[in-house]
């Protein structure tokens, strides 16, 4: 019984000892992300995931169709649909960017 004793105290200090080496080897803004993480991975497994889900009719996005007149089926009347975007072919050379962008 003791050896198992002993054992666990090894693993929990070497466990400690890595967690102190990647404590040390984090910025401060790093530190602060793996704390905010882990705090919401607790409380995930604390209290789950949210079961009910609220949208305000307000937020759902913009109305109306796009402005070529298309409607896609599977959106609901009214919800518009983005117009494709513009293919621009980039420039070949670094000159012709730097011409582009000046």
């Amino acid at each position: 019984m003791k050896s198992l004793r002993r054992r666990a105290g090894e693993v929990l200090g070497s466990l400690d000892v890595g967690l102190l080496a990647l404590r040390e080897a984090m910025t401060p803004g790093q530190r602060w992300t793996a704390v905010l993480a882990m705090t919401l991975t607790v409380l995930v497994l604390v209290f789950g995931l949210p079961r009910h889900v609220i949208v305000l009719p307000e937020a759902e996005g913009a109305a109306g169709v796009s402005s070529t007149g298309r409607t896609h089926p599977s959106l609901p009347p009214g919800v518009a649909v983005p117009a494709p975007a513009p293919v621009r072919s980039s420039p070949s050379t670094l000159d012709e960017a730097l011409a582009a962008a000046l």
